[in-house]
């Protein structure tokens, strides 16, 4: 029974990882972006907004950090949607 308890939990990680890693280029292949408005914003407000949430560094240090945040502190950052929440505490609201 552990080496199958052992031998699934090997199986999960890497599976995580996949998910996780198709989820993260999916949404960067999406065309525009989060921040975009019908009106158009004007460029100075556009690179703050892509130096805030690291959107103007290349690709490998957006994942690195992106997993660093997953693995390495179990936190998901702040919500771009939802201001001044964190992804955390809007998923432990839904939590029974």
């Amino acid at each position: 029974m552990i080496k199958f308890i052992i031998r699934r939990l090997l199986i999960i990680i890497p599976m995580v990882l996949l998910v996780i890693t198709i989820a993260w280029v999916l949404i960067r292949l999406a065309p525009g972006n989060f921040y975009q408005t019908e009106k158009g914003l004007p460029p100075a407000v556009e690179r703050n907004i892509r130096a805030k949430y690291g959107l103007d560094r290349p690709w490998y240090v957006q994942y690195g950090k992106t997993m660093w945040q997953i693995f390495g502190h179990q936190d998901f950052g702040f919500s771009r949607k939802y201001q001044e929440q964190t992804v955390n505490e809007i998923l432990w609201r839904s939590v029974p």
